[in-house]
């Protein structure tokens, strides 16, 4: 979410840059530092979320005239006993 200021027009962030200020203040997972690799704001799409005992999935689906498509760059799998990213 981007959110503008005193009336101002949101402004997206760049490529590549430090967002930390998105963390949360206490994490249930400790990480390095939050960096935002890319974003998409002119396809639609929806987030899937799907979880069971042992992995959260999380996955991001284009909607086109054609086909859903997913990448690889846009689905992240959590092991929930571990805290850790898990290959797709």
């Amino acid at each position: 979410m981007v959110k503008g200021r005193r009336g101002e027009p949101a402004q997206e962030p760049n490529y590549g840059a430090d967002v930390s200020y998105l963390e949360a203040r206490k994490p249930a997972v400790q990480a390095k530092k939050l960096i935002l690799k890319h974003y998409d704001d002119t396809t639609y799409g929806y987030l899937r979320v799907t979880v069971d005992k042992e992995h959260l999935t999380i996955g991001f689906h284009q909607v086109s005239k054609s086909s859903v498509t997913q990448s690889r760059v846009d689905l992240v799998t959590v092991d929930l006993a571990k805290h850790q990213v898990v290959a797709n």
